[in-house]
């Protein structure tokens, strides 16, 4: 774990605990929302943080690989962004699933117990390291506002908006590990 955190490209150690002040700083936002009429009540009082904590890092070995890497677990749970995450994934929604995605492995295990392979067919598994840590959050927050702004049902919230609330969930996330 402690190699991972060597890429001072995707990880930055803090000397101070920057929970307070990111709450504060999405509270002013939502709250400026609110009083702008682009969160209701009940979505505010939703996702507006409350005793905010770090997130916590774990790993979890990978038994199937050599030499048994851990897989990096961050569990937000009571951080700043959590319930603005858990909002977000509802209106990511409608881009994020098509006939292609696999809600999860039992689906996939139930899936390839029916599937008749052709002569023609090909599966197989791919694997990235470093999946998370490597994705290009500006630009893949760009393609996600595209596609959801091009939608037949127009999105509840303005663009810029939802841009900043994307910001917030994945940009400005931290953790503690091994103290």
């Amino acid at each position: 774990m402690k190699q991972l955190f060597s890429d001072v490209s995707k990880f930055q150690p803090l000397d101070y605990n920057p929970t307070k002040k990111r709450e504060d700083s999405l509270s002013a936002y939502l709250r400026k929302l609110k009083k702008d009429k682009i969160l209701d009540d009940e979505t505010f009082n939703k996702i507006l943080p409350k005793g905010s904590r770090p997130g916590i890092l774990y790993g979890l070995p990978k038994i199937h690989k050599v030499g048994c890497p851990y897989r990096p677990i961050v569990s937000s749970i009571n951080t700043y962004n959590y319930n603005l995450a858990s909002y977000l994934v509802n209106i990511l929604k409608p881009i994020s699933t098509n006939q292609h995605t696999i809600k999860d492995s039992f689906s996939f295990a139930d899936w390839a117990k029916t599937y008749k392979p052709t002569n023609d067919s090909i599966m197989c598994s791919s694997d990235v390291a470093s999946l998370f840590t490597n994705v290009p959050l500006d630009e893949t927050i760009q393609i996600c506002l595209d596609k959801l702004y091009c939608l037949p049902d127009p999105r509840a919230l303005p663009r810029k908006v939802l841009r900043k609330l994307l910001e917030f969930a994945t940009k400005k996330s931290h953790f503690n590990f091994d103290g």
